[in-house]
């Protein structure tokens, strides 16, 4: 039911408020209505037998159903027009919406009220400020609003109408640069629809960025447009080396454009997390976890730019250079964003889950998996499974070990999983199980038991990249050496 899943999102404050306005309401049972279905348990469905009786007085009938579906739609619109307001009071406050503006709307007033002398004052202030920021949109409609007040409400003076001429051309110009910056906008959009879908089944291609020559040349020099232009070629490009060097400029940019557009200032995590990135594909780890850190270190000091996804590409980092205290204290800051957080959570579980076994506690490893790991997604399932395997194994239970890589390398044979990395993981896992089963502990230490392994691992390395720097099959790789 809409209405109670509304009334379930509110804050107490909220709750609060609407009760007041429900009570001035002189619909019978509105109020009543929705103090139930605030009471009522999340899972709850309501009862409309009960609540008819409860708001009417009377048994509930199919014939009078109309008069609960009115109790209830009136009650949703009260809370929906009571959150647009409360929303818009907030941002007009904060004047930061696009739909409508402060200074607008005050200017609107002095009109009203016929305050010609002042709203000139005020306008020819704003002006200069939208002229300073670079605000064309709001330029262009305070140029379309001191237009109506010069043919609408002034008294006609042709001195007026230079200045007006001028003013239009100045709108025009606004115009060019407001749809420029709209369209590099744009491009900025596509590619990155394009950066997340590239190395999937069906990436999302559109053509490379180009200029736009029906607007003025000299535009195109400009840091904002010139900013616009580069992060949508960053995102297109493919070459690793071409990526550093446009997140390069965009960095060297990215103070003064930030001045201008302050909402663009969280990109500069964006930056540090794209050439952390790029240097970890150029297999420099080192450089890549120095970006990260950079990326991370800004977050935790603006805590509105917070991505967790970053966080887990700083720990994967932080994990393949073996520095796995660091990586565990990195996600001890963070921990409660993604123990809240059902999408990250999964994949945090697993990677410090293998932190704490490869630092000598697989008894708290166990504790970091997800407990419903056959709902996880694929990915995420299969890594934890493994990591369940290796646990097992740690702690010396090795008949669970040998059931769990039993039923993983049987699944994979039998339904084939999308990443068929998964397929030859098993593989591995399966010939060193079979291994450990056949040759005593006391003799596992001779090499030769496990040397066609460890061919293969090397021959699969070369098939998927990375194979080996993955961590189930990097804590094999120690197992090879050391059993």
């Amino acid at each position: 039911m809409k209405t109670k899943a509304l009334v379930q999102c509110l804050t107490r404050l909220e709750i609060q408020g609407i009760e007041q306005e429900l009570g001035k309401k002189k619909t019978k049972g509105v109020k009543a209505f929705f103090q139930a279905l605030k009471n009522m348990n999340g899972d709850e469905e309501p009862d409309k037998t009960r609540f008819f009786q409860m708001i009417f007085g009377k048994p509930y009938s199919k014939k009078e159903d109309h008069k609960f579906r009115h109790i209830q739609r009136l009650v949703s619109e009260e809370i929906e027009r009571f959150l647009v307001l409360e929303f818009i009071t907030k941002d007009f406050k904060a004047g930061r919406s696009m739909h409508y503006n402060s200074t607008l709307i005050w200017l609107d007033i002095l009109l009203d009220r016929k305050l010609y002398e002042l709203f000139e004052k005020e306008w020819n202030k704003y002006f200069r400020k939208a002229g300073k920021e670079q605000d064309y949109q709001v330029r262009i409609r305070l140029i379309d609003k001191f237009y109506d007040y010069l043919t609408h409400h002034k008294q006609e003076d042709l001195k007026d109408y230079p200045y007006l001429a001028e003013l239009l051309d100045i709108s025009e110009k606004d115009w060019q640069k407001f749809s420029l910056e709209g369209f590099r906008t744009l491009n900025y959009k596509r590619g990155f629809i394009y950066y997340v879908t590239k190395h999937s089944q069906s990436p999302i291609q559109f053509d490379v960025p180009k200029e736009f020559p029906e607007f003025d040349k000299g535009l195109s020099s400009e840091p904002l447009f010139q900013y616009y232009h580069w992060l949508a070629l960053l995102l297109h490009e493919k070459d690793h080396h071409k990526r550093i060097r446009l997140l390069t400029r965009l960095l060297d940019l990215h103070e003064t454009v930030s001045k201008i557009r302050p909402q663009l200032s969280e990109h500069e995590r964006d930056f540090y997390n794209w050439l952390g990135q790029c240097f970890y594909f150029l297999n420099d780890f080192e450089t890549s976890a120095k970006y990260f850190e950079r990326c991370v270190a800004l977050m935790e000091r603006h805590k509105n730019w917070s991505r967790l996804e970053v966080v887990f590409n700083y720990t994967s980092i932080l994990s393949k250079l073996e520095q796995y205290e660091e990586c565990i204290e990195v996600y001890q800051r963070h921990k409660e964003a993604i123990l809240s957080n059902d999408r990250v959570q999964p994949r945090f579980g697993f990677l410090i889950a293998m932190c704490f076994v490869f630092t000598g506690f697989p008894e708290v490893a166990r504790r970091h998996l997800s407990k419903d790991i056959h709902l996880l997604p694929q990915r995420e399932m299969y890594y934890s499974r493994f990591v369940l395997a290796i646990i097992y194994f740690e702690e010396q239970e090795e008949e669970l070990f040998d059931r769990e890589i039993t039923n993983l390398y049987q699944n994979t044979r039998y339904k084939t999983p999308e990443e068929t990395f998964w397929v030859d993981v098993a593989s591995v896992f399966m010939k060193f199980l079979r291994v450990i089963k056949r040759i005593p502990i006391r003799e596992r230490k001779k090499g030769k038991h496990f040397s066609a392994i460890a061919e293969e691992i090397e021959t699969l390395d070369q098939k998927h990249t990375m194979f080996k720097d993955s961590l189930p099959v990097r804590w094999l790789c120690r197992r090879l050496l050391i059993s």
